[in-house]
């Protein structure tokens, strides 16, 4: 569901969280925390110029992007975030619950090597996997979690 809106709602939410990011990473094992967002510009879009930051965590920038093929009037350069972090179930509940309200956006969990990432979204969470295998077995495991639709999406 988008946008929980009890406190049992945000509870199956970050119940979910954990146990899928606990599914890819092991207790303090290090990931990667991303971000990336739009640089500021007045003239394009009104976003606060401030060092990003996840709930104090400080991400350093990694490195910017723009889109070339769009027209220079058009463009948007957008920086990415990112630190190494250590996983401990709970310890990132608040960027869920912000993820879910829609407070925050363009998050991504990945583990050291880049072979698992987990994009948490406004509602849900889209897994990127090392193999067919993984996607399998985590399908199978969490079937209940899916919606009924065919694709599960």
């Amino acid at each position: 569901k988008r946008y929980p809106s009890t406190d049992e709602e945000r509870s199956v939410l970050l119940s979910r969280a954990n146990t899928l990011v606990g599914k890819m990473f092991r207790r303090e094992e290090a990931f990667w925390l991303i971000s990336s967002r739009p640089d500021y510009d007045e003239s394009k879009i009104p976003l606060d110029p401030h060092p990003f930051t996840v709930e104090s965590r400080d991400l350093p920038k990694a490195f910017s992007w723009e889109d070339l093929r769009e027209d220079p009037e058009d463009r948007l350069q957008w920086s990415s975030y990112a630190k190494l972090l250590t996983w401990r179930p709970g310890l990132f509940d608040d960027v869920f619950l912000k993820i879910a309200d829609g407070e925050e956006f363009a998050i991504v969990f990945a583990s050291s090597d880049m072979t698992s990432l987990l994009a948490p979204y406004d509602g849900g969470f889209d897994l990127i996997l090392p193999n067919v295998e993984s996607v399998s077995e985590l399908t199978n495991e969490f079937r209940t979690w899916l919606s009924d639709r065919g694709d599960g999406l």
